[in-house]
């Protein structure tokens, strides 16, 4: 068969994330370390391998979804087996380079002539076959070479279905994407097969975000790369998920952005001291696919149609780092102390954790850090010694009219007064008072409740350590979880 190819062949990144996610997929079924070692013959052998499979029916699921039915299986009336097959056929005749090119580029490879010009059946999200608006020149479509239309093709081999879209990855670092690929590659061989799409027993995936930083959260440990990993992997990496959806019935596009230093956070939290807190952290915020809070990690099938909300929320950081303060660690350790009793948790210190979270992510000076550390443990010696019941309620907001700034500071104020009456010892100074609730660094959220509730919890922690609750029982009698408060302007 006749080869039309004007220059050698050379797959490379191109910086497109469906491209480059089926550049992947090449690399990795041929077996090549990187793509510029994949040979002209490894890509022809490959491509009639993935001819043979979407024949077969292997693909037709991801097919519908990545180029809708009019890209293989068009269902109407007079579309035979045979039609089909031949469809199929001239397709990956183009892959191989068998077939005349156009006289224009590949959009993709512009070193490549182009073999076709592609609509929405072969390149997903765009507009459909004969309709020319924000095209140049009025040609209609996109022109795309044989080598970009095999990448696309391969999307299937690599790329999971979510709740019925598409993982598409982007990732700055090229090595951690191709471990990513490369778990996904080997989960999908072995589900692929004609025996288990004729069975219909292909495994379910739902809740997106949760499924990447599942992944990415195993890839981000001292053990986690298998291809090729680095040594001087520094852990900032801009990961970028489009979780799409090219079906004739419900296209759609969200697109989720996990900055570098929440990447950065979980590298530091998959470490030395801080994995065991970690690991417990995560383990408590699954949820079972009927939505209730388990409190244990799920089994692998269960897990991949499980959410957890702790992964759920890290693609918002810096944002949303109160609700990560608030809902996941505050709650955490209320949890581990018995105040509120939902699940039942490992009895593990999250202040160390909480620590590099405040540095690598909210850049919280190490000062303040310690000013804020240094007045929960006083405050938690005057609850313990003095046996100060109200103190505690109040501070850990169990009573309603103690959650507003100017309560705080009353009861700060009130608590000081005590125990200068009463040892002559200052509880903080004007200067401490200010670096822990007026100081804010180069962040827009902050305000007063970070301040709050990383006192909550490292108090509850120092009262836990000198067995406060098994001293007071009644502390945690009749106690239900609260509401997520309300906090109004007022308040602030």
């Amino acid at each position: 068969m006749r080869l039309y190819m004007s220059i050698s062949f050379r797959l490379h990144w191109t910086g497109h994330p469906l491209i480059d996610m089926g550049i992947a997929a090449v690399t990795l079924a041929t077996e090549s370390l990187a793509p510029d070692d994949v040979t002209l013959e490894q890509w022809r052998d490959f491509m009639q391998r993935l001819e043979h499979n979407y024949v077969n029916g292997l693909f037709k699921k991801p097919s519908s979804i990545l180029f809708t039915l009019n890209g293989f299986d068009n269902p109407g009336k007079g579309y035979t087996a045979q039609k089909r097959r031949q469809d199929i056929g001239n397709v990956f005749a183009k892959t191989r380079l068998e077939t005349a090119p156009l006289d224009t580029h590949c959009a993709y490879f512009p070193e490549y002539p182009a073999m076709l010009r592609a609509a929405r059946n072969r390149i997903p999200m765009i507009q459909g076959e004969g309709q020319i608006n924000f095209y140049p020149l009025g040609e209609t479509g996109i022109p795309l070479s044989g080598i970009a239309l095999g990448c696309l093709l391969a999307l299937p081999v690599v790329s999971p279905i979510v709740s019925g879209r598409f993982m598409i990855v982007a990732m700055d670092d090229v090595n951690l994407f191709l471990n990513l690929c490369y778990n996904w590659f080997a989960e999908l061989q072995r589900e692929y097969t004609i025996e288990n799409v004729a069975n219909g027993t292909l495994q379910e995936r739902k809740a997106g975000r949760t499924r990447l930083l599942d992944e990415m959260d195993r890839l981000l440990t001292p053990e986690g790369q298998k291809l090729r990993h680095r040594e001087d992997f520094s852990g900032y990496v801009t990961t970028t998920l489009y979780h799409i959806s090219n079906s004739g019935n419900g296209p759609g596009l969200a697109i989720y952005t996990i900055p570098p230093l929440v990447s950065y956070f979980i590298v530091r939290a998959n470490s030395g001291q801080y994995r065991m807190a970690w690991e417990a952290l995560k383990r408590a915020f699954w949820r079972s696919p009927k939505g209730k809070l388990e409190g244990s990690e799920p089994q692998r099938v269960e897990r991949l149609v499980s959410k957890n909300d702790l992964y759920e929320l890290l693609n918002t950081l810096p944002d949303n780092a109160l609700s990560f303060i608030q809902n996941y660690i505050l709650k955490y350790v209320s949890y581990r102390v018995g105040l509120f009793t939902t699940i039942q948790v490992a009895n593990l210190d999250m202040w160390p954790l909480l620590e590099i979270f405040l540095q690598e992510v909210l850049f919280m000076d190490r000062n303040r850090i310690e000013k804020i550390r240094t007045l929960a443990d006083e405050l938690a010696s005057e609850i313990h010694d003095n046996q100060d019941k109200q103190l505690f309620r109040r501070l850990m907001g169990l009573e309603s009219n103690a959650r507003s700034y100017s309560a705080l500071r009353t009861l700060l104020i009130k608590a000081a007064r005590e125990k200068v009456k009463r040892c002559q010892h200052l509880l903080f100074t004007l200067d401490d008072y200010l670096t822990i609730f007026e100081q804010a660094e180069e962040y827009p959220h902050a305000d007063w409740r970070y301040a709050r509730d990383l006192i909550r919890v490292r108090c509850l922690e120092t009262l836990h350590s000198k067995n406060y609750f098994g001293e007071n029982s009644e502390l945690l009698q009749d106690l239900t979880e609260d509401e997520e408060e309300d906090v109004t302007v007022d308040d602030l």
